[in-house]
C-alpha cells in the first residue's frame, strides 16, 4: 500500500510539473499563420465550417471540438491554446499508463517524465492546432489496444471503445493511420507465430509465466471488428481526405536523410531546442535507447518490444520516405511517446543488476536534468518564438494613415490578420488566382493607384505566388521604402507613384561597368515622416557577374548618417547579374525621413556596392558615392 501511494505521489508530482511547463507563458506569444486559421474556423457555425473542412487537408474533429469549446471559453489566445495544453497533459498520463502496462511502474514513470520535460511536446501543447490532441489519442488507442490483446475488462466494451478511439484519431489527423499500421504489424506478427500475448506484465528477464488469456483467433476477431468500426465511421470523410492529400504539392526536404534522422532523434530525445543544449546528453539517451531497443525475451515477450518499434519505426520511415521538410515534424508527435517508452524499457532492462541499476539511475537523472535546464532557452530563445503577427499588426496600426492600404499573401493570412486587425484601412488578399498573372498585375496596379502608401505582408508567397507577380508589380510600379522580417513574415512598405521633379542628367560612371544616366526626385524639401522618392536610370556596358546593391543615405551637416535604404535594383526584380549590355534599367527607390528628425539641411547621397561585401563600393570619380541633392527637412506635421 505504501509503495502504491509512493508511485501515485510521484505521478501526481510529475503531472503538476508537466502542467506548469505547458501553462507557463501559454498566451505570451502571438498566434501564427496556422493558428489564425484555427481561430477563424472556431468562430464559424457548423453549416459554415463543414464545407470549408471538406477542402482542407486536415480532418475535422479538432476544429469541431474547438468550435464548441470557444462558444464557452471565448477565443482569446489562452482559450484557443488551452485544449492543446490539456491534451498534452493527457499524453504524459498515457505514457505512464503504457509504460506501467508494458514494463512496470518504473518504466512508466520514466517514459512519462521524458514526455513531460520534452520541449517538442511542450511546443505543440502551446499551439492551437490538433497535434497535441493527436498524440493523446494515440496514447489512449495504444492503451485500449493492449487491453484488447490481454482480454482485460468487458470484451464488447473494449472492442467498441477501441474502434471509436481509432476513428476519432483518423478524424483528428490522417497520419493517425500510421499508429494503426503499427498495431496491425504487431497483430500480424502474432499470426505468424500463432502465439497470443500473455495477460500479465513481463519480468525484466522475459515474459511472465501466466497462461495466455485468449486465443490468437479471438484476438484477431476483436481487433478486426474494432478496426472495421473505425473504418466504417471514417468512410464518409475518406473521399475528401484522399482528394486533399494527393492534390498537395510535394514539399521536398532540403536535408539529406542522415541529417533528417539526427533532427528527428534530437526532437524525440530532448526537444525542439536539442541543437542548442544537447551536449553529452546524446550519450545518455543513446545508452538508454540502445538498451530499450534490444529484443530481450523476444521468444516470449517480444510483442511489447515489437509494438514500440513498429509504432516508432513506421512513423519515421514514412516521414523520411515522403521527404517532408522539418516543418512537418509535428506529424511525429505521437511517435515521441513510443521513443520515450523505449527509453523506459531500457531503464527496465538495466534495473535488475546493481551496477547497471546505478548507471541507469544516473543516466535517467542526467537526461531529465539536461532537459529541464534546456527549457530556459526554449522559452526565451528567438528560434522557438512564433511569428509575431500580433506585434506586427499593432505596429502597422500605429502608423496607418487615412489613404493607406494593406496587402497580404496567402489565404490563411486573412484569418490571422482579422484576429488582430482593428483598423479601417482596406485590406487585400493577393493573388486572388495563381494562374492568371495578368489579372493579378491589374489588381496590384489598381490598388497602387488607390493608396498613397501600402503595407505589405508576405508569408509563403513562393507557394501562393510562385512567379512573384505581386511583388514584381509593386517593385516596378511603386517605391519600396522599407523591408524587414518578423520571423517568417516579411513586412514591406511601398509609396505610390507621385509627380517627380525634372530628371537631372548625371552620366556618372560607377567603376568601369555601370552608368547612372539620370535621376529624378519627388522633392527637395520634406517634413519628418514623409517619403523621399528617387527614380534612377541605369545601364551596363557589358554583362555583369556581380550582384550590386543601391544605397540611398541621408546625412546631416556633420556627415552623420540619419537614414538609409539599401536594395537591389527594382527591389530585386532586376538584379545586376541579369542586365544586358546597353539595356536601360528604370529603378525606383524610397527613403523615409525619420519622423523625429530635427529640422535643417541634409544631403542625399547614392552609392553602389557588392551585395556580398558592403565595403566593396564602386568608385565614381575617385569617390565612393555621389551627392544627388541637398534636402531641407522641416518638423514633422502633427
Amino acid at each position: 500500500m505504501k509503495r502504491d501511494f509512493g508511485w501515485l505521489a510521484l505521478l501526481l508530482a510529475l503531472l503538476l510539473l508537466a502542467a506548469a511547463l505547458r501553462f507557463h507563458r501559454l498566451d505570451a506569444q502571438s498566434l501564427w499563420y496556422d493558428e489564425g486559421i484555427t481561430a477563424a474556423h472556431s468562430a464559424r457555425s457548423l453549416p459554415e465550417l463543414v464545407p470549408l473542412l471538406q477542402v482542407n487537408v486536415h480532418t475535422p474533429a479538432y476544429f469541431l471540438l474547438l468550435a464548441g469549446w470557444t462558444d464557452v471559453a471565448g477565443d482569446s489566445e489562452l482559450a484557443l491554446r488551452l485544449p492543446s495544453a490539456l491534451f498534452s497533459l493527457l499524453s504524459v498520463a498515457f505514457a505512464y499508463s503504457l509504460g506501467a502496462r508494458l514494463y512496470g511502474r518504473l518504466a512508466g514513470w520514466a517514459a512519462a517524465a521524458l514526455v513531460a520535460l520534452n520541449s517538442f511536446s511542450i511546443f505543440y501543447a502551446q499551439e492551437a492546432r490538433m497535434y497535441a490532441m493527436l498524440a493523446a489519442i494515440a496514447g489512449f488507442s495504444m492503451c485500449l489496444f493492449i487491453q484488447l490483446l490481454r482480454g482485460r475488462g468487458r470484451r464488447g466494451r473494449t472492442v467498441v471503445a477501441f474502434g471509436l478511439v481509432n476513428a476519432l484519431g483518423i478524424y483528428t489527423q490522417i497520419v493517425f493511420a500510421l499508429v494503426m499500421l503499427g498495431q496491425a504489424l504487431t497483430v500480424g506478427w502474432w499470426l505468424l507465430r500463432a502465439r497470443p500475448p500473455s495477460s500479465s506484465p513481463p519480468t525484466s528477464q522475459g515474459e511472465a509465466k501466466s497462461p495466455p488469456a485468449r486465443t490468437v483467433w479471438q484476438i484477431l476477431v476483436d481487433y478486426g471488428l474494432a478496426n472495421c468500426l473505425a473504418v466504417l465511421l471514417f468512410l464518409p470523410w475518406l473521399p475528401h481526405s484522399l482528394q486533399q492529400v494527393f492534390s498537395r504539392p510535394n514539399r521536398a526536404q532540403v536535408l539529406p536523410p542522415d541529417e533528417v534522422l539526427q533532427v528527428i532523434a534530437g526532437h524525440f530525445a530532448f526537444g525542439s531546442n536539442y541543437a542548442l543544449d544537447m551536449g553529452l546528453a546524446w550519450l545518455v539517451f543513446g545508452c538508454l535507447l540502445l538498451a530499450g531497443a534490444l529484443p530481450l525475451g523476444a521468444s516470449r515477450g517480444g510483442w511489447r518490444w515489437l509494438l514500440l518499434l513498429a509504432w516508432l519505426g513506421i512513423s519515421v520511415v514514412a516521414y523520411v520516405a515522403l521527404e517532408l521538410t522539418t516543418r512537418y515534424l509535428r506529424f511525429l508527435l505521437p511517435a515521441q511517446l513510443a521513443f520515450a517508452l523505449l527509453l523506459g524499457r531500457g531503464l527496465w532492462i538495466l534495473w535488475p543488476q546493481r551496477l547497471s541499476r546505478l548507471l541507469a539511475m544516473l543516466a535517467l537523472a542526467a537526461a531529465l536534468l539536461t532537459m529541464l535546464a534546456g527549457l530556459d532557452s526554449f522559452y526565451q530563445h528567438s528560434d522557438f518564438q512564433r511569428d509575431d503577427m500580433r506585434g506586427l499588426v499593432r505596429g502597422i496600426a500605429a502608423v496607418l494613415r487615412p489613404d493607406d492600404g494593406v496587402i497580404f499573401s496567402a489565404p490563411g493570412l486573412v484569418d490571422l490578420l482579422n484576429y488582430y486587425y482593428r483598423s479601417d484601412a482596406p485590406t487585400y488578399a493577393l493573388p486572388s488566382s495563381r494562374d492568371d498573372d495578368e489579372a493579378t498585375r491589374s489588381q496590384v496596379a489598381d490598388i497602387i493607384q488607390r493608396h498613397e502608401r501600402l503595407h505589405v505582408i508576405f508569408y509563403g508567397e513562393r507557394e501562393q505566388d510562385p512567379r512573384q507577380v505581386v511583388e514584381d508589380t509593386l517593385n516596378r510600379q511603386a517605391y519600396e521604402i522599407s523591408d524587414r522580417w518578423v520571423g517568417d513574415l516579411r513586412y514591406l512598405q511601398y509609396a505610390s507613384p507621385t509627380d517627380l521633379r525634372e530628371p537631372v542628367t548625371a552620366d556618372w560612371q560607377f567603376g568601369d561597368e555601370i552608368t547612372l544616366h539620370d535621376y529624378a526626385l519627388n522633392a527637395t524639401a520634406l517634413a519628418g515622416g514623409e517619403h523621399l522618392l528617387a527614380r534612377l536610370t541605369w545601364s551596363a556596358r557589358q554583362s555583369l557577374a556581380t550582384r550590386y546593391k543601391v544605397a540611398l543615405q541621408l546625412l546631416d551637416g556633420a556627415g552623420i548618417l540619419v537614414a538609409q535604404r539599401d536594395s537591389q535594383p527594382v527591389g530585386g526584380a532586376a538584379p545586376t547579374i541579369g542586365w544586358q549590355a546597353g539595356e536601360l534599367i528604370v529603378d525606383q527607390h524610397g527613403l523615409m525621413v525619420p519622423p523625429g528628425l530635427p529640422a535643417g539641411e541634409y544631403r542625399l547621397i547614392l552609392s553602389l556596392y557588392a551585395a556580398a561585401d558592403p565595403f566593396a563600393r564602386l568608385l565614381v570619380d575617385d569617390a565612393d558615392h555621389v551627392v544627388l541633392s541637398e534636402i531641407t527637412v522641416s518638423q514633422a506635421r502633427s
